[in-house]
């Protein structure tokens, strides 16, 4: 859940931005944020023009995690205290009618407390190197723990599920289905620990093994950090010695085979949800540096993506035609009852394919790919004159300044550092570039008016002049800012839509909300400017919104109402949502 604090600024550089004052920050996060609003703490400077209502709210904030951190550490302290204590009385007034039975409970329990005061014991005496797992006696791996009591028989008594150890820190189920099997913690022998010298020289002997079976192979040293990686070694340490270690070939062949098998299986299993949760198709034309053309297929539901299918188009002719029927084959494959949304991206023979596949199934929604549309929209900006110029010239300047080792040695020297370089089909790179340009201003203007690169030949050259004359004169860096103003809060939106983690539709609304917002406040005073940028940025949006199901959705989430206030025709974009799933015209003329 996103912290409401970030309705009052945006993110920058780990730390804030102000929407009220318009102080910068960089590290700190959202407490300092909430400090800086509520005129709290020593680290954070008070905003002057924050309104007293969101003053009075984060004050009441910040008193509640104040609060929280007080009780978890009264709990620590009451825990330690328990297991300090020589002795706990559970019953100190015995009662009549408890009988045997009760006395041995209470000394099975006073059992249980008395080990765990002991590991309380060795835990501080061995620091931060205990770890403390399923344990290595037998009776706990069997499933049932019991504790011999030390009253009157000496008669065992179930330890009750209050002090019994977790067997498993593992979830049941996570997106991966398999790993947790060989994945849970074991407590270590006291003789072979990591403390131990034999632990220590046992685990220096395995680093160097790997480290030489990695660097001989080819294996990059952070692939040892895949979690399937750990799991194949914890396994082979529990077989012991002796096992004969699988071939290539074997590695190859029937487990490959194994594998395949039994992620069939579980698809098949994730597949029984399809008809609760509903599918998104997702799929994308790829072609690499052969010139081979292939299509991928993908499946979301349910918060978890499979690769579906893959076909080969090299000797294809991708037109609306060939798209269609790729893609109806797979929505029937996987039930056109539950495809919800078909994902593409904004290609003009993606878009009349799937117009004409909503056309046939009038239930299914065609999404074009956000980061797709916002990247079109960073094209289109980057054609205005101004930017399209300031860019070539910046583009021809780094040319130059690469296309020489001894030029390319320099100025690396001179700035510090690389310049982030452009790709010709991700246009918010030629942004990136020109920002990586700008952050190195002063360094490239001291470093080009020096005598000791206007003594070098590459000064005297065409392209030399013109690199001095333009990364020396302050026009020419005022327009490179200028042209970055204009889609820095787009390209924030850009990275937004391209992160690892998936936003859903309303998340999506709630963030071009914020960009807009952003791009009035910074040109609050140049009206022309924010009409001409959101101009090109509404057209696009409109494909994104436009017959989906993203205004059903907003319509549904709380928190979407609770940013940016309840809407008045809610019912309306709810029925609107229900009636392209449900075919609710076609059901009442059946009746």
């Amino acid at each position: 859940m996103v912290d409401p604090v970030w309705e009052h600024g945006q993110k920058y550089k780990g730390g804030f931005v102000c929407k009220y004052c318009r102080q910068q920050r960089s590290g700190g996060g959202a407490t300092r944020f909430k400090e800086h609003l509520a005129h709290r703490g020593n680290d954070a400077k008070d905003c002057p023009s924050v309104l007293a209502e969101v003053k009075k709210f984060f004050i009441e904030q910040l008193d509640k995690n104040k609060e929280r951190a007080r009780a978890r550490a009264r709990d620590k302290l009451l825990r330690d205290a328990a297991a300090r204590a020589p002795h706990i009385d559970l019953d100190p007034e015995e009662e009549e009618g408890h009988g045997q039975g009760q006395f041995d409970e209470d000394a099975a329990m006073q059992a249980a407390l008395r080990q765990l005061r002991e590991e309380y014991n060795f835990m501080q005496r061995a620091g931060p190197h205990y770890e403390r797992g399923g344990g290595s006696g037998s009776g706990n791996r069997a499933g049932g723990s019991h504790v011999r009591g030390s009253g009157a028989g000496g008669s065992a008594g179930p330890l009750p599920s209050l002090f019994t150890r977790s067997q498993s820190h593992v979830p049941k189920r996570v997106r991966d289905y398999h790993f947790g099997l060989s994945s849970a913690p074991v407590q270590q022998r006291i003789d072979t620990g990591p403390w131990t010298v034999k632990g220590r020289t046992s685990r220096e002997l395995i680093g160097r093994a790997w480290a030489k079976a990695c660097h001989a192979i080819g294996i990059p040293g952070r692939k040892v950090d895949d979690p399937y990686f750990k799991a194949a070694i914890m396994e082979t340490q529990k077989q012991c010695v002796g096992i004969k270690i699988p071939t290539g070939r074997e590695i190859d062949g029937k487990y490959l085979d194994e594998n395949v098998n039994e992620i069939e299986k579980e698809i098949e299993k994730w597949q029984m949800e399809w008809d609760e949760c509903g599918v998104t198709l997702m799929c994308d034309s790829w072609t690499g540096p052969m010139w081979n053309s292939v299509i991928n297929f993908l499946v979301y539901s349910g918060g978890t993506m499979y690769f579906l299918k893959s076909i080969d188009t090299t000797d294809k002719v991708q037109d609306h035609q060939y798209l269609l029927k790729e893609i109806k084959a797979v929505v029937l494959k996987v039930g056109y009852e539950n495809v919800v949304q078909v994902v593409t991206d904004n290609g003009s023979n993606y878009k009349k394919a799937c117009e004409l596949l909503v056309e046939e199934y009038p239930h299914i929604a065609w999404q074009p790919c956000l980061a797709h549309t916002i990247n079109l929209m960073i094209k289109d900006i980057g054609k205005w004159d101004k930017h399209a110029a300031c860019i070539k010239s910046a583009q021809d300047i780094c040319s130059w300044l690469y296309n020489s080792n001894s030029l390319h040695s320099m100025m690396r020297q001179a700035i510090g550092g690389e310049l982030v370089k452009w790709n010709a089909t991700r246009f918010g790179t030629n942004y990136m570039f020109l920002e990586s340009m700008f952050k190195k201003k002063d360094q490239f203007m001291v470093w080009l008016m020096s005598p000791e690169f206007r003594r070098t030949r590459h000064f005297n050259t065409e392209m030399g002049r013109y690199a001095f004359d333009c990364t020396t004169r302050l026009e020419w860096w005022d327009n490179v800012e200028w042209v970055i103003n204009d889609v820095e809060p787009l390209y924030m939106f850009l990275r937004f839509a391209d992160s690892d983690k998936i936003p859903n539709l309303n998340e999506v609304t709630m963030d071009y909300q914020n960009m807009r917002q952003t791009y009035a406040s910074k040109f609050a005073t140049d009206k022309a400017r924010f009409d001409r940028i959101m101009k090109v940025i509404d057209a696009r949006m409109t494909t994104v919104m436009a017959d989906s199901y993203m205004s059903t959705a907003c319509a549904l989430n709380p928190y979407m109402h609770y940013n940016t206030g309840v809407s008045q025709n809610i019912l309306a974009l709810v029925r609107m949502g229900v009636d392209k799933m449900l075919e609710t015209d076609a059901a009442a003329r059946a009746l």
